[in-house]
């Protein structure tokens, strides 16, 4: 039976918002964890995603900009993502970049587990469904 690592398991709680402490709480992810890592794509995606959103949260560290005491401004950008414009199909974008591209990550994380997001992992706030397409500033 194939398994997700401890750190694996680690990241994938605390990008969706739960917490290691309290698994009695996530009951539902710690039951997907053990099903997604033996489907071999689905486990090969999981890990997909858990690298770029450690990237993202590997730059967003690195801009000193998450109360670190760093001397950098606040992130400009950490990656950026062009969609072509629905209506057109030209050349017209729309780029999300730094938080909102983790969110992005996070958000085909929450619906490869299926699970609800239970926090948020790079803004403070309420939890909130997240509605990215056409438009998105």
């Amino acid at each position: 039976m194939a398994t997700f690592t401890s750190s694996e398991k680690r990241q994938i709680r605390s990008y969706l918002g739960y917490s290691g402490g309290y698994r009695d709480m996530g009951i539902a992810l710690e039951g997907m964890m053990d099903v997604v890592a033996n489907q071999v794509d689905e486990a090969a995606y999981a890990r997909d995603l858990l690298t770029k959103i450690a990237a993202v949260d590997a730059a967003i560290d690195a801009s000193g900009s998450s109360g670190g005491g760093g001397t950098y401004g606040a992130v400009k950008a950490v990656d950026e993502i062009e969609f072509y414009d629905v209506k057109s199909g030209a050349s017209a974008t729309t780029t999300l970049s730094g938080v909102k591209y983790g969110e992005v990550l996070i958000e085909r994380l929450r619906a490869l587990f299926g699970v609800d997001l239970a926090g948020r992992y790079f803004r403070n706030g309420p939890v909130s469904q997240f509605h990215f397409g056409p438009g998105v500033k």
